[in-house]
């Protein structure tokens, strides 16, 4: 299954480079790399890397260059369900959002939780 990370618009000045944590139960789901740098990434030069961090989390990085992130999708994770993952929901969460202007301001952002349901 595949989730879509996306930057939403506001006020100020867009972020040039982010780095986030996606949080999700690892007994239910696996990440599976690599993961693909959506519109938003691309269109302003950018690259994006995830690497794990604990076992329940990846670190994921867009970044290089100047241009700042339009609005839209930055990226799109793949999760693979356990195959003795049992009935019921799954909370994928994205959180710890570091984010950086051009001229390295930092720009608050919140982050989001979605869930998915194992059938």
């Amino acid at each position: 299954m595949d989730i879509e990370v996306s930057l939403l618009p506001g006020k100020g000045l867009p972020p040039a480079s982010l780095k986030w944590e996606v949080i999700y139960p690892a007994q239910l789901v696996e990440f599976v790399s690599p993961p693909l740098s959506g519109a938003a990434t691309m269109d302003a030069g950018k690259s994006l890397a995830c690497a794990p961090g604990r076992t329940y989390s990846h670190l994921c990085l867009v970044a290089g260059g100047r241009m700042p992130l339009a609005g839209g999708t930055v990226a799109i994770l793949h999760f693979k369900i356990r195959s003795d993952a049992p009935p019921g929901n799954c909370t994928i969460r994205i959180d710890h959002i570091d984010a950086v202007t051009s001229d390295l301001k930092a720009v608050k952002l919140t982050g989001q939780e979605g869930q998915i349901e194992i059938q």
